[in-house]
């Protein structure tokens, strides 16, 4: 295929050509072809993709963000009890459809979301916004191709414009939770909160986040900084136990 757009080149009737794939390997063997300038590629907050856009960056490829709103999912609006209708593609149980399952949004992923929203929606951004946002602060290659059904959908998408990409700040936040979220232990303080843990003080919490085991039942001392450790425990997903 890719000697037969080679000479389409060659010919005239093509000015380059691209790939859609998420494979590192395929990409960078295929990459230095002569023509070789895009790729299309999942890449959102929860995908970052980080081998292969190092390819893409290397290639001076231009990466065509895939799924950049996570098939929606990072709107905002779907919520656990939403269900989908079965004419939905998200409505299947396709292997690659890691978003949603069974015609709702994945709770791993819509936890994951509960940790970063403020973030994301940080500068008086919408939620599509911020992570556009990421995107564009994450890598100079990267062109975000989001869908849409309705004008609104436009507009806001077409804001992130007006927004710009994430401060530096905010994105360092985004990846240390992003990071760490499969964590039982702070690796800033060094405290780790496993399934026997009842307590912890609040002054030897990671700044980012509060981690716990799943089998962790958790009694949260909050040691007279209630409001401070509310905003933590948020942020990770976890609620405050009286």
């Amino acid at each position: 295929m890719f000697d037969t757009l080679g000479l389409l080149r060659q010919e005239g009737k093509i000015g380059g050509f691209g790939w859609s794939t998420d494979h590192r390997e395929r990409l960078a063997a295929y990459a230095p072809r002569e023509g070789f300038v895009a790729v299309e590629n999942d890449f959102n907050v929860f995908t970052p993709a980080n081998e292969l856009m190092a390819v893409a960056a290397r290639e001076n490829l231009v990466s065509f963000s895939r799924l950049p709103l996570a098939m929606g999912l990072l709107t905002g609006k779907y919520t656990p009890a939403m269900r989908l209708p079965t004419n939905d593609v998200r409505g299947g149980n396709a292997e690659w459809m890691v978003f949603f399952r069974d015609g709702a949004a994945n709770p791993h992923y819509l936890s994951r979301l509960s940790a970063i929203r403020d973030l994301l929606t940080s500068g008086g951004r919408t939620l599509a916004q911020g992570a556009l946002g990421w995107i564009l602060a994450k890598s100079a290659i990267a062109l975000p191709v989001p869908g849409f059904t309705r004008p609104e959908q436009v507009e806001d998408n077409l804001g992130a414009l007006e927004k710009g990409p994430l401060p530096a700040t905010v994105m360092a936040e985004i990846d240390a939770a992003e990071n760490c979220r499969d964590c039982v232990g702070c690796g800033e303080s060094g405290i780790r909160i496993g399934d026997n843990a009842t307590n912890f003080d609040l002054s030897d919490v990671c700044r980012y986040r509060i981690f716990l085991s799943q089998a962790s039942v958790a009694q949260l001392n909050t040691d007279g900084a209630a409001d401070t450790l509310e905003l933590k425990v948020r942020r990770s997903g976890f609620q405050i136990k009286e």
